[in-house]
């Protein structure tokens, strides 16, 4: 067997062991299916405690949607069903989102000064003036 020859075996010996390599972690780093049974159960479990006629849930991951589903009735009058499109009044709910941001970007602790806020949220105290009194 010459040099060259030998050479040439490694080499592809080499190409071949990094391309079944690849091919390995390319299979391995594939998403595994979930299985949403269980959140359709907890929600129809809740929606039945609460007495609520109807939800609509949607789980994010990455930035995309990998589960959308309605639960319920979106009308009780007419019995439509809720979609994952079906679009809900939020009234009061968004508070407990608006909330709970900053503390969500950064935690304060119950010894936390509120001046030690994140330096986008701006300072709330200047050009801030009361609302008028309705009487």
């Amino acid at each position: 067997m010459t040099l060259s020859n030998c050479a040439s075996r490694f080499l592809l010996l080499s190409v071949l062991l990094l391309v079944s390599f690849g091919a390995g972690r390319a299979v391995t780093q594939q998403p595994k299916p979930v299985n949403f049974e269980e959140l359709e159960k907890i929600v129809l479990d809740e929606l039945r405690e609460t007495k609520t006629p109807g939800a609509a849930v949607a789980v994010l991951s990455g930035g995309r949607v990998v589960f959308a589903k309605g639960f319920g009735a979106g009308n009780i009058e007419t019995g439509a069903p809720v979609t994952p499109d079906t679009l809900f009044r939020l009234g009061s709910t968004t508070k407990m989102f608006t909330g709970a941001a900053p503390h969500r970007r950064r935690p304060l602790g119950l010894r936390g000064e509120v001046r030690q806020r994140p330096a986008d949220m701006g300072d709330f105290r200047e050009g801030w003036k009361a609302p008028p009194q309705s009487r």
